[in-house]
This record gives C-alpha cells, structure tokens and sequence, in this order.
C-alpha cells in the first residue's frame, strides 16, 4: 500500500506539471515572438527614418545612388521580415523592384545629362535585375 502511494504521489505531479509546464512553455514562447515582432518593428522605423534621410541627401546631391539603393534595399528587406503572407511578400518585392526601376531612369536621364557616371547606371540596372530575379523567384516558389 505504501508503494502503490508513494508510485501515485511521484506520477500525480509529472500528471499535474505536464500540461502546465506545456502551457508555460506556450506562453513564453509567444512573449519572446511578441518582444522579436517589436524588435523588427523598431528596426524597420529606424531603416524607414534612414531612407528618408538619405534620399533627402540624394536629391541635394550629397551621396551616391549606390548608398540611397542599399539603404532602401535594407528597408524593404526589413518590411519583408514582417510579412506573414505571400502575397504580401510578392506586393513588397514588386514594389522593389518599381522602385528600382524609377531609379535606375533618373539614373539614365542623369547620366545623359552629364551629371552621373556610367558606373551609378550600371549599378541602378544591376539591382532592378536583382529585384526582378527575386521577384520572379517568388513567383514560382
């Protein structure tokens, strides 16, 4: 009788904690998700912040098209962490890659204007080819 007790006493707890550390477990699971979504968050305000700048310092003509491209690019990859769907993942890429392509003609019009270099269209076409090999990697997954 006391063995049977003392067997009943050790699996009543592993019984009871079973489902509780589970639901512990649940539950500090979704915290940490909740804390990494305000983390991606954060970053992509301060990427959004950043852009804005730079894009400011573009148009003056205080720094390269290479450097406003990558500041989007980290941009949009960081608004891309926070999309749970595909198709809004596939909104986001298309948006790149228009985005570049709009670029990648000022780049043009500039160069032919004699105000960029070669290199700044070269660079601009190949991020638009980038973009629109993502995009179309996307597309077919």
């Amino acid at each position: 009788m006391k063995r049977r007790n003392a067997i009943l006493g050790a699996l009543v707890p592993i019984a009871i904690g079973g489902p509780l550390a589970s639901a512990n477990a649940q539950e500090k699971e979704n915290e940490e998700q909740d804390s990494r979504k305000q983390l991606l968050l954060q970053r992509s305000a301060v990427l959004q912040e950043r852009v804005e700048l730079i894009q400011f310092q573009y148009d003056a003509g205080g720094v390269s098209l290479e450097k406003l491209i990558k500041a989007q690019n980290e941009y949009l990859l960081s608004q891309l962490d926070l999309r749970d769907t595909r198709a809004a993942k596939m909104e986001l890429l298309l948006k790149r890659f228009r985005g570049l392509q709009q670029l990648e003609e000022i780049a043009s019009k500039k160069h032919e204007a004699g105000v960029t270099s070669l290199d700044e269209v070269l660079y601009a076409k190949a991020c638009r080819l980038e973009a629109q090999i993502a995009l179309l990697d996307a597309r077919n997954e």
